[in-house]
């Protein structure tokens, strides 16, 4: 069996002899060579083994740790040893330890357990997450699609509203603190690292004394608000200050200020306005990112007073800039549906009187309507036609017979015209408009036009004529026949014409029939050769497509040759490299961490350089502070010498009159000088002592004799000497 061993920074399992571990490119030769991490393996407060170190947060080191007893894989939290010796951050960790382990929000780390180790190391164990912070994907990605910018923001916002009503203000909320975890839904966040959090109030609601020295300052100056910065009293409006700035990223892809230093960031964040979001950028809908980015800049309002007054407000924002979407729960945003509460009105189709007609609908109708129109036209025609004709052309001697009965009011009369010569149900009813009755036996030949039952007598089609002579009653027989002979010329007239009318009704039919059937053939024809068409283009496709699987199946054939042709070089290649596989892989594990170890060393090289930069600043400050406080006491001292020299004047002048009073004589007395140059600012040296600046106030005066007047401004210097005489004013001028 080959002996294995882990490696320390993976705990990936590898041969015992190799030098470089596959998984990770940890180097085994270098590790055995460093000194090993003192916190590997130790055992904190007799519960937690520590695994490997993760990373370094703000307030000390983070480790990967085992649970012991509950063999659970946990984020230990290990305050570093230099604040672990200050009682005050020893009352606040313990403090904002025991607020962070009581939230309980999805979307909030959880804090398993916290507490002091024997030999004093404060620890708080959190719940080990898998995945990646926001900061790594915005590296990936750039920007962000709105709806998914939402759904994180939505989701952050949440945490913080759970945290905010439990008295903590977060301080340090970034992308490096939000934690996207893969759950089974996309996007599940996590809100790391209360660390550095304020706690205003007890789990019991009871205000807390403030830990915190007055203008201390906390955060990371990329992301504070003008308050933070200026070390002022916080509360949730810093954490919405911070989630725009967060947001306004998400959406541009870039922070809303570029500075080189962090006092040029912290400037702007106090002074500058956020540039507004480029619109050809970013992903997602246009108008969806100006909505969020309106969001963004409210809340990056330098007054408080003017952000969403808390992280709920701010989600309530984000929610009415994207109105097609909704909370689904508190992990994120879903699609809005329908079915979904207040929103069903709005998504239900307007209701309608009647349904919408099918598919062709409307050409079917219109040919039943033409039908309809056709037959009630022909109906009323011979409805007409029998009535006035008493059944045909054979039956002209009917006629009288109605248009007696219709005018004397006989028996028969009154039942036959009911029936025939304009009753409701033969003339005007509905049956005559297209009904059974108007074509159908009643009105057209049936029992009541031709049989037994034709009122007073009056002859059916085919009948005989006697009949009614036989029904009649005295006189009114002899006017039956007379009327037969008065109007048969009126009938047959009325024949010719009632014929004349079918025959044009005909005629229109037909030629209606004619026209439906030729668009009928000439749709029939369309179709056929949109058939034909469409038979010639698959028949052409079906050419294509055989051609192309013809093609398709010789080229696969050449790749299958090619491909068993490679695949005998490739194991034939394997085959030749395998004994050195090994030695490439150690190789690019060799390489993997020289570039890692190069990049940590860039990265210490430019903070140095940073930090190189912040001292020459100081450095120059400094300098600069010490050359004006020189020329200040330079200042001092020639103001300084000026009043002796005029004390000294004063005194030797009044010494000298005293003399001469002693001797019973007038003194001499001391002459004055002016000294005038064409620039301001210059100063005046009498006999090398500081006298004045120019333009002097007023004269200098001077013992009898000869003196020399320099002057000297910007490090050029002239100088002339001049005689002084008693009681007489001199002037100097000089051209510096």
């Amino acid at each position: 069996m080959v002996a294995m061993k882990s490696c320390p920074s993976c705990q990936a399992e590898t041969d015992d002899g190799a030098r470089f571990c596959l998984e990770c490119g940890y180097a085994f030769e270098a590790a055995a060579a460093e000194p090993a991490d003192p916190w590997q393996g130790r055992m904190v407060a007799g519960r937690f083994r520590i695994v490997r170190k993760l990373g370094d947060g703000g307030m000390g080191e983070v480790f990967l740790a085992e649970q012991v007893p509950m063999g659970r894989s946990v984020a230990l939290k290990v305050l570093r040893q230099s604040l672990s010796d200050d009682p005050e951050q020893v009352a606040r960790f313990k403090r904002e330890a025991q607020a962070a382990s009581q939230l309980q929000h999805p979307n909030t780390i959880i804090v398993h357990d916290f507490g002091q180790d024997e030999d004093g190391t404060l620890f708080i164990a959190m719940e080990f997450l898998e995945g990646k912070p926001l900061d790594a994907a915005l590296e990936e990605q750039g920007t962000l699609e709105p709806e998914r910018a939402a759904r994180i923001m939505a989701q952050v916002c949440a945490s913080l509203n759970e945290a905010h009503a439990r008295g903590m203000v977060h301080r340090d909320l970034k992308p490096e603190n939000v934690f996207l975890v893969d759950r089974g839904t996309p996007d599940f966040v996590k809100v790391l690292d209360f660390g550095i959090a304020k706690v205003t109030q007890s789990s019991k609601g009871e205000k807390l004394e403030s830990i915190t020295r007055a203008g201390a300052v906390f955060g990371t100056p990329h992301y504070m608000a003008p308050e933070q910065i200026r070390g002022e009293e916080l509360d949730a409006r810093a954490d919405v200050y911070a989630l725009g700035v967060v947001l306004y990223r998400m959406i541009a892809g870039h922070l809303p200020f570029e500075a080189s230093t962090v006092m040029e960031m912290l400037t702007k964040h106090l002074t500058a306005e956020p540039a507004p979001i480029q619109r050809d950028g970013g992903r997602g809908e246009p108008a969806a990112r100006a909505r969020l980015e309106a969001v963004a800049l409210r809340a990056l309002s330098k007054q408080r007073d003017q952000r969403q007054p808390s992280a709920l407000a701010f989600m309530e924002d984000i929610m009415a800039a994207l109105p097609g979407i909704t909370f689904n729960s508190i992990t994120g945003l879903t699609p809005l549906a329908a079915g979904s509460g207040a929103i069903d009105v709005a998504l239900d189709p307007p209701a309608v009187d009647d349904a919408p007609p099918a598919e062709g609908g409307g050409g079917k109708g219109l040919l039943i309507a033409l039908v309809v129109l056709l037959l009630a036209g022909g109906a009323g025609a011979a409805w007409w036609f029998l009535g006035q004709k008493g059944g045909g052309p054979e039956g002209a001697g009917g006629t009288p017979a109605v248009l007696a009965q219709g005018a004397e009011g006989g028996e028969g009369g009154g039942s036959d015209g009911d029936q025939q010569a304009g009753g409701e149900e033969a003339a005007g009813g509905e049956e005559a408009a297209g009904g059974e009755e108007a074509g159908g036996e009643e009105a057209a030949g049936g029992e009541e036009a031709g049989g037994e039952e034709a009122a007073n007598g009056a002859p059916a089609a085919g009948g005989e004529a006697g009949e009614g002579g036989e029904a009649g009653e005295g006189g009114e027989a002899a006017e039956g026949a007379a009327g037969e002979k008065i109007d048969e010329a009126e009938a047959k007239r009325i024949a010719e014409e009632a014929a004349a009318e079918e025959a044009r009704a005909a005629q229109a039919q037909a030629q209606a029939e004619s026209e439906r059937a030729k668009v009928a053939a000439e749709e029939k024809a369309k179709a056929a050769a949109a058939e034909k068409q469409a038979a010639e283009a698959a028949k052409a496709q079906a050419e294509t497509e055989k051609a192309e699987a013809e093609a398709a199946k010789a080229k696969a054939e050449a790749e299958k040759a090619a491909a068993e042709e490679a695949a005998a070089a490739a194991q034939v290649k394997a085959m030749k490299a395998a004994a050195g596989r090994k030695q490439a892989e150690a190789a690019a594990a060799m390489a993997r961490a020289n570039r890692l170890k190069a990049e940590a060393a860039a990265a210490r090289a430019k903070a140095e350089a940073e930090r190189m930069r912040a001292e020459m600043v100081r450095l120059e400050a400094a300098k600069a502070a010490a050359e004006q406080a020189r020329a200040e006491a330079e200042a001092a001292r020639e103001a300084a010498e000026a009043k002796a020299l005029a004390a000294e004047t004063k005194k030797a002048e009044a010494a000298e009159r005293k003399r001469a009073a002693k001797k019973g004589r007038r003194a001499a007395g001391y002459g004055s000088v002016r000294v005038v140059t064409r620039s301001r600012g210059a100063k005046v040296r009498i006999n090398g002592r500081a006298a004045s600046v120019t333009p002097m106030s007023g004269t200098v005066r001077l013992k009898p004799g000869r003196h020399t007047i320099e002057v000297v401004k910007d490090g050029k210097r002239m100088s002339k000497t001049i005689t002084i005489r008693a009681g007489k004013a001199s002037r100097v001028s000089f051209s510096l």
